[in-house]
């Protein structure tokens, strides 16, 4: 598949005009910082260059920008103008990243421990070659003693290398691993992959929906998959803005409306909203009958065990022998096919309605009577909204194509509301319903706006408001208002499978999935972003297997095995470990031991209970970190090994996250310090001490060079790595839609036949049929893989969901937080708060940056949001250090008086640590807000743990109950932690530019 990059395009330089001007706006400000950094260099001195890269500062964006670089030493980051994902913008992280890359507190060589853990731990430098080797050997014992279940992972998310964590560990047989993704995007993929597909959530926001709902998620200031100026033109030019979320948010005060719903309540209110969609009849009808599993008929009767049928690879790669209540053709006839699933239609015989059927065989996927697939032949071009808020004509551009409905081979019309009954082979006479109805009868039509807002402590008439401007009237009749933009905070909840299935569902529902400004998923190009690829060794491999299915069936069952599966089942399909059982299997052996792990961008303080999971990592036999910083976890490691800032990589192709369809590339700006590698590097060096090949030993070195990984992520371009990135220094950032109209520039892409690729990945195999690569073949309302791994009769099934009904299961049914006012009322009188938290921050990025001068003199200490009447009662005032206590510990913040979040809630900051304080803890345990966390509070079906919605009590820190007589935290000698910006311990981390050989 080969690009044509054609950069003559009226459309693209019509957009980069627009964001030229948008650079212009925020010029003054962005120009300021790196004119700063600049200071003492000479302009006229030495050799000055530009670069142009894709930010990883804060890395969920990928925003353009230019490095300017005089002798080699990076000394400016601003917005790249060709970036239109991000309009030029340029965000306070990404300046920061120079601080980051010079700082003196880097790691610049491999070191070894020489003290055991919990004193001193006598860092000794070593070669790579010895720390390679040591690791190898250790790793290798953990293995022989216990098993490849033995030894771990632990992955971050992918921003300055490649998340090599896994594939190394997997040299010693490992199963499991601790990642982000378990609380960030990971859950919402999964709930994406068996409903319609992997990563459904993904908003184009650069559509500019005429209705924007923001529902859990703060871009404005995290780049979250959508830059803070992208959002802040998106609601100036938006009919009616909706923001849901428990506080006011940056951009909330121009909203229309505000849902301040009571945290943890997410799915609650999605339903809230599906029923007034239903009620109203504000579904998109032919998407519902046509491209969704809603007319497919349920029979409560029927044997699951009986029958099931094979999905093969394109239900995530891995196949699946589904069990099914659904009613197919082999319930009514001996004989019968188990892919054909049963439909009322209204219009057969002669308009009295009778049965027909769907196959979801993946080499068919027909209707009954149809001879092909009718694809659309022709289609109208998408122009993007007109409010020209810049003055510089930018808006009006081609933005696309929509395919031009089609029609039924035969005409007939699948029945949404159907109940009735049918005769069975077996002579028996049954109830069935629709799924639709079914949906509705069991979950949703309780949630009427009264009943949920009740729920979510939300007016009901704001309620019914809110989904009739973007559901009841739409704007273009083609189309929806716009999608939901929904984030993080309904998936750290404690009920997460569920929220994001139910949040998808009533997207799609009203149109809005694959449409204009809808969740189009996440970019669609023929390019392995991030490099998380498998190693080139096992791609070779799979070539030579005789079912090209069979390597994932082979690592499916391999998975199968994880720590977690009997605990949450339905992570042997996701193949993702919770944190918590992680945990257990090292503090407890339980379901067994792992002693080893290999931690590559990972953090013990973003889920479960911190120090529960501190207890963990400290009781491993070898524990190795690769990391930039001598942070908390890397202090427990038995090796350090230094790591490469994202100005320092070799780069690679990277494709901005989310639905805005921008690629281009991650370039290598300035020479990395010390001895730090690139973290592909650094697996090519392992594999050959393993003695297994990192690529396909018949086509070239086994080991490297690392330019054949990079060639990897890019050759189905039809370019290799360097013609790439050259193409990308002279013509910018690429538009997917202009350069990949097929699969990308199009909408409605379950008409056209491209969704359907392995695991929802361009780069893997798809089939080009119409449909979405779930069972059904249309989007699952009712769960068909849910139901094979959870329902009643799966042995082995946790008591937690033994005794539910099915529908409480197959269908987004929503549950309390497992703690909750509701949930644990008995908790409320000690605890009478309800804290979330993860909010974003203009600074800090999760854990990192608490050591760069800019940011921490900018926000020296982490905040805790409190509604003025609450802290009034309390006697805390603006600026007081207070204490904020669970029943599973307690840690401190400063108190921000804040109307935007309502009395008897809190807003916290999360994964803070003390970069000044003395090692090994960096003082996360003092500031640390998952030391409260609840290790056993999980979602149901994944293990994903539940981060807010907390009850938690909240008082003022006095000498008499802190440490050492002082409200602030200190040190184990009693220093108190930087809390202000006149401190003069953050010179000490100001650049280091000599020295770092």
């Amino acid at each position: 598949m080969g690009m044509k990059l054609n950069t003559t395009r009226r459309s693209f330089l019509k957009l980069s005009a627009a964001v030229a001007g948008s650079a212009a706006l925020v010029g003054s400000s962005a120009m300021q910082p790196g004119a700063a950094m600049a200071e003492g260099a000479n302009p006229g001195a030495g050799d000055i260059k530009r670069v142009r890269t894709a930010c990883r500062g804060c890395g969920k964006m990928e925003c353009g920008v230019w490095v300017t670089v005089q002798n080699g030493r990076a000394i400016k980051i601003e917005g790249d103008e060709s970036a239109y994902q991000s309009n030029g913008n340029c965000c306070t992280k990404s300046q920061a990243s120079i601080q980051a890359a010079y700082h003196p507190d880097r790691l610049l060589y491999p070191l070894k421990r020489t003290k055991p853990k919990g004193e001193e731990p006598g860092w000794q430098r070593i070669s790579w070659d010895e720390a390679i080797k040591t690791c190898h050997e250790k790793l290798t014992e953990v293995q022989g003693k216990y098993g490849g279940e033995g030894v771990m992972h632990m992955t971050g998310t992918s921003r300055f290398w490649g998340m090599r964590g896994g594939p190394l560990a997997s040299l010693y047989g490992a199963v499991n691993g601790h990642g982000a993704a378990q609380i960030c995007k990971g859950i919402r993929r999964d709930a994406g992959s068996l409903t319609i597909e992997n990563g459904i959530f993904f908003n184009e926001t650069v559509g500019f929906p005429k209705v924007y709902v923001q529902w859990g998620t703060g871009p404005s200031i995290s780049n979250y998959d959508d830059t803070c100026r992208t959002i802040t033109e998106v609601i100036a030019r938006s009919e009616k803005y909706i923001l849901i979320d428990p506080r006011l948010n940056n951009e909330g005060h121009e909203a229309d409306i505000h849902l301040a719903l009571r945290p943890g309540t997410d799915g609650a209110m999605a339903l809230g909203w599906t029923h007034l969609v239903m009620k109203n009849g504000w579904e998109d009808h032919e998407f519902c009958t046509r491209w969704s599993n809603g007319p497919y008929l349920y029979c409560e009767e029927l044997d699951i065990n009986d029958q099931p049928f094979h999905t093969g690879k394109f239900t995530r790669g891995n196949g699946l022998d589904v069990k099914t209540r659904l009613l197919r053709e082999c319930d009514l006839v001996e004989g019968g096919s188990v892919s054909r699933f049963m439909v009322w239609d209204s219009l057969a015989n002669n308009g009295e309605g009778g049965l027909t059927y769907f196959d979801a065989d993946e080499k068919i996927g027909l209707w009954e009577g149809e001879k092909e697939h009718h694809k659309p032949t022709t289609f109208t071009d998408y122009v993007r909204p007109s409010g020209d808020i810049r003055g510089d004509g930018s808006d009006g551009d081609v933005s696309g194509r929509i395919p031009d409905p089609t029609q039924f081979e035969i005409e007939r019309e699948p029945e949404l509301w159907y109940e009735g009954e049918v005769t069975l082979k077996d002579g028996r006479t049954v109830k069935v319903k629709s799924v639709w109805k079914k949906y509705w009868d069991d979950v949703v039509s309780k949630y009427t706006p009264e009943y949920t807002g009740e729920i979510c402590d939300v007016d009901p008439k704001l309620i019914e408001e809110a989904v009739e401007a973007w559901a009841g009237q739409r704007f273009d009749p083609r189309f929806s208002n716009g999608g939901l933009h929904y984030q993080l905070a309904p998936e750290q909840a404690g009920n997460s499978m569920q929220n994001f299935r139910a949040l998808g569902i009533l997207s799609a529902m009203v149109g809005a999935y694959d449409t204009p400004a809808g969740n189009r998923g996440m970019t669609r190009v023929p390019i392995n972003a991030g490099g998380v690829a498998i190693p080139a060794n096992e791609v070779a491999a799979a070539k030579k297997k005789k079912d090209p299915n069979e390597p994932f069936v082979e690592q499916f069952d391999k998975k199968a095995n994880i720590a977690c599966a009997e605990e949450f089942p339905l992570t042997r399909w996701t193949a993702r470990t919770d944190a918590k059982s992680c945990w257990v299997a090292a503090l407890e052996s339980k379901p067994y031991p792992i002693k080893g792990c290999v931690a590559v961008t990972g953090n013990f303080m973003n889920q479960s209970n911190a120090t529960y999971a501190w207890n963990a990592l400290k009781s491993l036999d070898f524990f190795v970190d690769m990391d930039l910083w001598h942070a908390p976890m890397t202090e427990l490691a038995d090796i350090k090994l230094p790591a490469q800032h994202w100005l320092e990589i070799p780069g690679f192709a990277r494709i901005s996250q989310g639905a805005h369809g921008a690629f281009g590339a991650n370039v290598n700006c300035i020479a990395p310090p010390g001895e730090a590698k690139f973290e592909i590097e650094v697996a090519q060096m392992w594999f050959k001490e393993a003695g297994k090949p990192f690529y396909d030993p018949e086509t070239g070195d086994a080991w490297g060079p690392v330019t054949r990984y990079m060639d990897h992520v890019i050759k189905d371009t039809g370019m290799n790595h360097e013609e790439f990135l050259d193409k990308f220094a002279k013509h910018g950032w690429f538009r997917a839609k202009d350069e990949y109209p097929e699969i990308w520039g199009t909408y409605k892409r379950y008409e056209t036949g491209e969704l359907r690729q392995v695991d929802g990945m361009v780069y893997k195999e798809g089939d080009h049929m119409p449909g979405m690569p779930v069972p059904c073949m249309k989007m699952e309302i009712w769960s068909t893989i849910m139901e094979t791994y959870l329902s009643p009769e799966t042995k082995g099934l946790p008591e937690r969901l033994k005794g539910l009904a099915p529908s409480e299961i197959c269908l987004p049914e929503y549950k309390e937080p497992p703690l909750s006012p509701v949930s644990t009322p008995e908790l409320m009188e000690e605890y009478p708060f309800n804290m979330t938290t993860g909010r974003r921050n203009p600074v800090y990025f999760h854990s990192e940056h608490r050591q760069l001068p800019w940011c921490r003199e900018q926000w020296p200490v982490p905040r805790v949001e409190i509604n003025p009447a609450d802290a009034e009662k309390l006697g805390i005032q603006q600026g007081d250090w207070v204490w904020i206590e669970s029943k599973d510990g307690k840690i401190r913040e400063v108190a921000d008086l804040y109307h935007g979040v309502k009395p008897g809630v809190i807003n916290t900051e999360h994964t803070w640590w003390l970069p000044e304080f003395s090692a090994p803890t960096h003082g996360w345990e003092l500031v640390c807000i998952n030391a409260l966390v609840d290790k056993e509070a999980q979602d149901p079906y994944t293990g994903s743990s539940q981060l807010r919605a907390y009850p938690v009590k909240i008082y003022k820190a006095t000498p008499e109950n802190s440490p050492f007589g002082n409200p602030c935290p200190c040190d184990v000698d009693g220093t108190p932690c930087i809390s202000d910006a006149s401190d003069p311990r953050l010179k000490a981390w100001l650049p280091t530019y000599e020295g770092r050989d």
